[in-house]
């Protein structure tokens, strides 16, 4: 990552991300009160990532098919590297769906929120604020990947079509 990426990833997180409210939520995990269902949210991430694994699947299927039916060697390799890369997805993919315990919790804007839900973040509405659940701790919150997905793909890093300057 270039000083210049992690510049804009700063600035979208110094945007974003209001702030850190980790012990708020400890404490209302104590005293639940009428708020056990956002807390419960809140508790672990679960990403459903099947229908990725279908469409997986079924891109396999048919590289399968057209190795069956193929007699060009170099045509074979290629359509037996692509089902390579995409078994090492899947198994990515797998490994990703099991839940991950939230280590840290921050106050996001609404539409950082809706952002983050997209790429599989957890998110909750706790009291009229937007929680992200956030499952990595001890680094630079631009740091995360899913920050770098978002700026991707909103277009603000150097050489996309909104790049931000800074």
């Amino acid at each position: 990552m270039t000083s210049q990426e992690e510049r804009i990833l700063s600035q979208l997180v110094d945007r974003e991300v209001i702030h850190c409210c980790s012990t708020l939520i400890e404490y209302m995990r104590t005293n639940p009160g009428d708020y056990e269902d956002e807390l419960f949210a809140l508790a672990e991430r679960h990403c459903d990532h099947s229908e990725r694994v279908e469409e997986i699947d079924n891109l396999i299927d048919e590289l399968e098919t057209l190795i069956d039916t193929s007699e060009e060697p170099g045509e074979i390799a290629l359509y037996q590297s692509s089902i390579d890369e995409l078994q090492r997805e899947r198994t990515e993919l797998e490994e990703d769906s099991e839940p991950q315990e939230c280590l840290e919790y921050w106050i996001v804007s609404e539409w950082f929120g809706d952002q983050l839900r997209s790429h599989g973040e957890t998110i909750a509405d706790v009291l009229d604020f937007t929680i992200w659940g956030r499952t990595t701790s001890g680094q630079a919150i631009s740091c995360d990947s899913v920050i770098k997905d978002i700026a991707e793909s909103m277009g603000i890093l150097p050489g996309m079509p909104h790049a931000w300057s800074v």
